[in-house]
């Protein structure tokens, strides 16, 4: 099995993830659970909202 790697870093495709998220739907819920994923997670997609 041959690997293919990404040109993109995580953050990138995290970043247009996001991106697409909110521009495809009109509502998005978030889930938030206290551990340190989800709260990295938040912390990002409150950064991605912010102006």
């Amino acid at each position: 099995m041959i690997r293919e790697y990404q040109t993109e870093n995580v953050y990138e495709a995290l970043q247009q993830r996001f991106h697409f998220l909110f521009q495809e739907f009109d509502n998005i819920y978030i889930s938030f659970s206290g551990g340190k994923d989800s709260g990295v997670l938040l912390t990002l997609l409150l950064d991605f909202k912010r102006p």
